[in-house]
């Protein structure tokens, strides 16, 4: 019955947030587009004849990237300015749970973020990746969203002020895919940063998203990545909560 109710007031608080897309106009998915395909292209062009062979890389890095922007980028700084200014209070009076206001936000975001992920999967056959039409592909970027659900709402939650939610979101998420084997494999990076690609989770997303992608998957690998983080979603998850529910009792 729990499940019913948050699954239902999570959709409710999603069309909540979706109605604000009026406000913004065609500029929202404008600058969602264009962004990711942008940094894309300039990758490519920056890799020259290299650009080929990393392709998988630059594909699922841009997928993921996606990702981190909707969990822990936007999640964090809406959470944080919503609890500064007193956007609690609202919702406080409503008969839901934290979570589905979480989710609810993510959700908004996904919408936001969903004509990218359409682009490229209509060019990625042109590209040569066909092959990413599985279970485990799409498995993987639902459980690489709720994966880093936490993280964002962590900062948005226990930040003491927008600008350091701010900074610490973009911080964190420029860390996950710059510093992990997202864009580039793990062998080419720096040693330093090979042994701090081990403490992050993306670095297991990545593996499990890239290959999915390509069709690849070895079963006992991909559990292997997902169960490495579990251990650190379980965690921030039950962190995550206690703290909504603080805020949500204020």
């Amino acid at each position: 019955m729990k499940i019913k109710e948050l699954f239902k007031d999570t959709l409710l608080l999603f069309k909540v947030f979706l109605r604000s897309i009026r406000f913004w106009g065609p500029f929202t998915y404008t600058l969602s587009i264009v962004f990711p395909c942008l940094l894309l292209f300039f990758l490519i062009m920056n890799l020259g004849p290299l650009a080929q062979e990393r392709l998988p890389y630059l594909i699922s890095g841009s997928l993921l990237a996606g990702v981190i922007s909707i969990s822990v980028t936007s999640l964090g700084q809406y959470l944080v300015q919503l609890r500064l200014s007193g956007g609690f209070e609202i919702f406080r009076t409503l008969p839901i749970q934290g979570f589905s206001l979480v989710v609810g936000i993510v959700l908004y975001y996904l919408a936001l973020q969903l004509p990218v992920f359409i682009i490229f999967f209509i060019i990625m056959p042109f590209l040569g990746i066909v092959n990413f039409l599985n279970v485990y592909f799409f498995l993987s970027i639902i459980i690489s969203i709720f994966s880093l659900i936490p993280i964002g709402a962590f900062i948005g939650l226990y930040s003491k002020r927008y600008e350091q939610g701010t900074v610490l979101s973009v911080a964190l998420s420029f860390l996950m895919y710059m510093c992990a084997p997202v864009y580039f494999p793990l062998e080419q990076m720096p040693q330093p940063l090979q042994l701090m690609a081990k403490f992050i989770p993306t670095t297991y997303l990545a593996n499990n998203l890239r290959t999915s992608m390509l069709g690849q998957v070895e079963v006992s690998q991909y559990l292997l990545n997902f169960l490495i983080i579990l251990p650190l979603v379980i965690l921030l998850y039950v962190l995550m909560g206690k703290r909504l529910k603080l805020v949500t009792d204020e």
